[in-house]
């Protein structure tokens, strides 16, 4: 039988030979890379196993969801300890990216960014993983961590395959902590080292190097054993044929060189002749000046040895500025989830001073800059009104900051000279990016809104860098910046940082609401609610959650839906729906605008989160719900699985109402079983964490 091998040393046959005769297997490969190319896993996947592809590498990841459907991708790194945001150095168009800096200093095109890091213990009881049949390790010098994250009492893995280059000292520490978790040495093969656990060592002797039945062997196109013998045979081709000319210029070309350099010599040597001639002319007529004391200034020796030399540039050291832009905030507070953000992270920037650095909200005219906003910052920080106090014009000096907090494309790509005048002055300029859904769906959209996005991507590419909101969008970024953005050679950073949350669930704020307000709250906590927090917008999914519920209470379930929200565009039919539906005031209920305090207590009260929105940049209401210890339904999101913190249930990316319908139905019947677990240990940012960590993220 013809095996097709795509692992780059054959690994994948061995490993084939030692389980060939087990169907639906499963495996866990940790720096998956490429999905084929050098894949240890792609013959296996052929054959109908499964298994968790552990790749935080953008440039492969997104390869993962398209082509390894029924496997678990994950867009993290491991190590050996739990949930944390640790730095990775992606290095473009190569397979050994690395969270080791040094490893990743020896080479150049280095491309850094935050991400999630887990344990392998952690991946295996959040993907209830029970059994692996071999587990594949190359991290490029984070093995030994990996190895020291994961449990072997619990879950043990019949073959280790350790599958990158190790010092003679890190292959020690390897060999003695598997030896200690009964694992032994079997085969060593180029760069891979094969473990086998002691309970299976009956399996050695399958452990055979591949040369013995390399006939069996069909190698794909895209082994890089092809295409380096591909690249060789054209070469010794091309050399043969050029071989014979190459000789024939031999001597003519060591003819012109030694030419050359004679003439070169003489050349030097009339210059040399002439320059010392000046200086020496130079250098009498200043010391005759001086010796017939000519009204002129003291000729020191640097002046008299250095004369032509360029004069040295000083600067007056000045506070350095962080220009905040919030043109959009600063003229009215739209009460979105953007401009909460603005809100929070600005507050606390002003209110906690930064060494070295004067914080300086801004805000944009049209064609006209930027200007400092001193009479927004004044009413902000709530201080007395002050007479004559003038929002001038900006002055930036280089080492200045520049970060478009606000969402404010109308500004920003109206004063796209200026901007672009001001990075190249040296400021630092970067970006915050909320979500990519202009992009994704357009269709939500009113017209011409992607357009106007795309531009303003393409103008903050060319500046230092981004600040996304989640993992997920600083994903989005860089996958459209690959596609759209040529590379050049200045440093770009993507980064990204999660959004806080204030609202104290344990502060009793029942007694600030008014009797309206109680008297809803009253019907709330008479029967089981649901909860959406969002404006309403086509992608969110509103239309969708009300067919749905109609649906449930036609069949009598006794349930509230909850809308908070004001109106957004494009759903002037939902909102005659709403405001017409024999249920408004009874089970349905639509809040437009609700205070801190009453949002705080519509949370508390309520019985499950229900979040159907089908694109967004993060996703604060499921934090808010879980600060609050309630449990989240929510539509299967690749960024509220990233942002949710436990006791979220998940339903199908789908616009069926239906979908919305039976997810409901089986959350009922979960909470009627007492399955449905507390939150109370999840791990929440505050908004004064959240604006320290997008700090870092431009380097202050």
């Amino acid at each position: 039988m013809t095996i097709t091998s795509y692992a780059k040393q054959f690994e994948d046959i061995i490993l084939w030979n030692v389980f060939k005769d087990i169907k639906n297997g499963f495996y866990v490969d940790v720096g998956a890379a490429d999905p084929e190319i050098n894949s240890v896993t792609k013959l296996f996947y052929d054959n109908g196993w499964t298994g968790v592809n552990v790749e935080p590498s953008y440039q492969f990841f997104y390869k993962y969801l398209e082509t390894r459907t029924n496997d678990i991708n994950l867009n993290i790194a491991l190590g050996n300890e739990e949930f944390q945001k640790i730095e990775f150095y992606e290095i473009l168009d190569t397979d050994i990216s690395t969270t080791d800096k040094k490893q990743a200093e020896q080479y150049k095109n280095i491309f850094s960014h935050k991400i999630i890091s887990k344990t392998l213990k952690e991946v295996c009881t959040e993907n209830n993983i029970n059994q692996i049949d071999f587990l594949k390790i190359n991290s490029n010098g984070s093995d030994l961590k990996i190895i020291e994250g994961h449990n072997f009492n619990i879950i043990r893995p019949i073959v280790i395959l350790i599958n990158s280059k190790n010092t003679d000292e890190q292959k020690q520490e390897i060999d003695n902590i598997l030896k200690s978790h009964n694992y032994e040495l079997v085969l060593q093969s180029g760069n891979n080292l094969f473990y086998l656990a002691n309970e299976h060592k009956l399996l050695a002797t399958k452990f055979v190097d591949p040369i013995y039945f390399i006939e069996d062997i069909r190698i794909t196109e895209k082994h890089k054993l092809t295409e380096n013998l591909a690249k060789k045979i054209n070469q010794y081709e091309d050399d043969i044929n050029d071989l014979s000319f190459v000789l024939k210029q031999v001597i003519n070309i060591t003819k012109k060189k030694i030419l050359n350099l004679i003439e070169s010599i003489v050349e030097n040597t009339k210059y040399l002749v002439i320059k010392s001639g000046l200086l020496v002319k130079r250098n009498l007529r200043l010391l005759k000046s001086v010796i017939s004391n000519k009204k002129s200034k003291p000729v020191s020796s640097e002046t008299l040895i250095h004369h032509d030399k360029e004069p040295q540039v000083t600067s007056q050291k000045v506070s350095k500025q962080i220009f905040i832009d919030v043109s959009e905030f600063s003229r009215v507070d739209h009460k979105t989830g953007i401009q909460r953000l603005v809100r929070n992270i600005l507050n606390y920037i002003l209110n906690n001073p930064i060494e070295g650095y004067k914080v300086e909200p801004v805000y944009g005219k049209f064609k006209k800059g930027y200007f400092y906003a001193r009479n927004f910052t004044n009413d902000f920080l709530n201080l007395p009104k002050k007479e004559n106090l003038v929002d001038e014009a900006i002055k930036y000096n280089a080492g200045d900051i520049f970060l478009g907090l606000d969402y404010s494309i109308y500004y920003v790509l109206n004063n796209k000279k200026y901007l672009k005048k001001m990075h190249a002055s040296g400021v630092k300029v970067y970006f915050n990016i909320n979500d990519f859904l202009p992009i994704k769906m357009p269709q939500y959209f009113p017209m011409g809104v992607k357009v106007l996005f795309q531009k303003w991507l393409e103008l903050i590419s060319e500046m230092d860098g981004v600040v996304c909101i989640s993992n997920a969008v600083a994903n989005d970024f860089y996958e459209w910046k690959q596609k759209n953005i040529k590379r050049d050679a200045n440093p770009f950073k993507i980064s990204w940082y999660h959004l806080g949350a204030n609202i104290n669930a344990n502060i009793d704020t029942q007694n600030n609401l008014s009797a309206d307000e109680k008297e809803v709250i009253n019907v709330i906590k008479s029967k089981r609610t649901f909860l959406m927090v969002s404006t309403l917008e086509p992608r969110k999914g509103h239309e969708q959650t009300l067919l749905a519920f109609e649906k449930l209470w036609d069949e009598g379930l006794d349930v509230n839906l909850v809308i908070v929200g004001k109106e957004g565009w494009k759903v002037s039919q939902l909102i005659n729906r709403i405001k017409n539906h024999k249920e408004l005031g009874k089970r349905l209920f639509w809040l437009k605008q609700v205070s801190d305090d009453y949002l705080n207590e519509l949370y508390k009260n309520s019985s499950c989160l229900l979040v159907a929105s089908e694109g967004e940049g993060f996703g604060l209401p499921v934090i808010e719900a879980q600060l609050h210890n309630i449990p989240v339904l929510a539509r299967d999101l690749m960024v509220f699985r990233e942002v949710s913190q436990g006791n979220t249930f998940y339903f199908k990316d789908s616009q069926s109402p239906d979908v919305i319908f039976f997810a409901v139905r089986g959350w009922l019947n979960l909470e009627k079983s007492n399955r449905i677990t507390s939150s109370n240990n999840c791990k929440v940012l505050t908004w004064d964490e959240s604006a320290k960590y997008l700090l870092q993220e431009i380097s202050i």
